[in-house]
């Protein structure tokens, strides 16, 4: 048995939320696997391809969520085909594959809500109260903005938490964010193979030699700034380059003029540092994730941005949160946090990483088992507790309940995890590859070599 959930009220033992998927026309979901291959398609439209053995993989990409999700749920217990079961309706919008980045998904969404209208009576029913839309594209809602009134209702499961100012959260139409906390819900991006991989080898290394000191105090790499995008990360990148790019104990690469690392440097950085810029890009931002898998602990600098699951996950215990007019005294802020606070973050940021990933959809990653809590259970969480009214901080967990907190045992429908193939160009000589898709006894294929 886990820990009990705080205040919890809830029913243990059913299976919520159910969720029916509505079938609508193959234009808008399988059919788009077979344009894959045309030179003009996304290819984030892709989450599985077969190798040369014929087997199912699947690939992991930061913007494959509808897809994984959607194949997911109906694998799982809150799947129902019976339409009068469910407690949400999940339209299948596969926005990644219906346009060539994901966004100006207007016209294709509108058709689709047309076409559920006039072939379902559930919308109406509830004025699409209970219904679900996945999109994973940088804006997230926001490429919904100007249709909002219509989408007014629909929970958003998007990366993206900029925020609907509450005092124009009534009218659903602010040019100035697109999530409504306890009605939408943020999840965290999906990374896979190159992530978990690479943290084995690094982490093969550290067995045999010991560990690394983390002897950076602060780092970031990635792109400071887009030419002609001067709302990229909010100015929050720039200004932290400006400011410390040459402060002693700072590591910070801009891959714009700098040496771009390879991976396995870009993890180490991570592995060796103590806290980690987690700034924004053109919407969502990766590294607030990529940190906690590598134990740094992440900077947030997002003003008015919610963090993935932030009603569930106490957030204040395992990163440090800044505001932008923070980022001139950053520095003394950081330097002021006492050692014993620092390894309590770290501590923590050990238990809460395996909530942030998505293992029984993409794969073992680390040392997560089946009864860990992952994202798609904390997900599931999260609609279940609006079922019944439970919202913020109502059952967010506290820090004691990060290593202790499981997922019901009605849940535990897949007895193994099964570990990712090894990632391109990072070979385990020796180690047997594995499908990552468990076969019906729950155990693992192994791939022909």
């Amino acid at each position: 048995m886990g820990f009990p959930m705080p205040q919890s009220n809830l029913p243990q033992n059913d299976v919520k939320p159910r969720i029916y998927v509505y079938d609508v026309p193959r234009i808008f979901t399988s059919a788009q696997f077979a344009l894959a291959a045309q030179p003009y398609h996304n290819p984030g439209c892709m989450h599985r391809e077969n190798d040369r053995h014929n087997v199912s993989q699947g690939l992991a990409n930061a913007y494959q969520a509808q897809t994984y999700i959607m194949e997911r749920i109906m694998n799982s217990p809150h799947y129902t085909t019976d339409a009068g079961d469910a407690d949400y309706f999940l339209i299948p919008l596969w926005n990644q594959c219906l346009t060539e980045s994901g966004a100006h998904i207007q016209p294709w969404a509108a058709f689709l809500r047309t076409y559920i209208l006039h072939t379902w009576p559930y919308w109406n029913a509830t004025g699409g109260k209970n219904h679900l839309l996945i999109l994973p594209d940088d804006q997230g809602g926001c490429d919904l903005r100007n249709d909002m009134p219509i989408w007014a209702n629909v929970t958003y499961i998007h990366h993206f938490g900029l925020n609907v100012p509450k005092e124009l959260e009534k009218d659903h139409m602010s040019p100035l964010g697109c999530n409504t906390p306890g009605k939408d819900v943020v999840i965290p991006p999906m990374l896979g193979n190159r992530i978990g991989s690479t943290w084995r080898e690094i982490q093969a290394n550290m067995n045999k030699f010991g560990p690394c000191p983390r002897d950076t105090f602060f780092f970031f790499a990635g792109a400071v700034g887009i030419k002609g995008s001067p709302e990229y990360s909010g100015g929050v990148r720039e200004h932290v380059y400006s400011l410390y790019n040459t402060t002693p104990g700072y590591k910070i690469i801009d891959f714009r003029t700098d040496q771009k690392p390879n991976i396995e440097g870009y993890a180490a950085d991570y592995m060796t540092s103590v806290f980690c810029l987690a700034p924004s890009g053109l919407g969502w931002g990766i590294r607030t994730v990529i940190s906690i898998f590598y134990g740094c602990i992440p900077v947030v600098i997002q003003d008015n941005v919610s963090m993935p699951y932030q009603e569930y996950l106490p957030w204040d215990n395992f990163s440090v949160r800044l505001a932008d007019n923070d980022i001139a005294n950053m520095d003394a802020k950081l330097k002021a946090i006492p050692s014993e606070r620092i390894q309590q973050l770290q501590a923590n940021i050990q238990c809460v990483w395996k909530k942030l990933f998505w293992s029984s959809v993409i794969g073992q990653l680390r040392d997560e088992t089946a009864l860990d809590e992952d994202a798609f259970d904390v997900l599931m969480l999260v609609l279940r507790t609006r079922l019944y009214g439970q919202v913020h901080n109502a059952f967010r967990l506290r820090a004691d309940q990060l290593c202790v907190r499981k997922k019901p045992a009605v849940y535990n429908t897949r007895p193994q995890l099964c570990r990712l193939p090894c990632a391109p160009g990072l070979p385990r000589d020796g180690e047997e590859q594995q499908n990552d898709q468990p076969n019906g006894n729950g155990t693992c294929h192994a791939l022909a070599k």
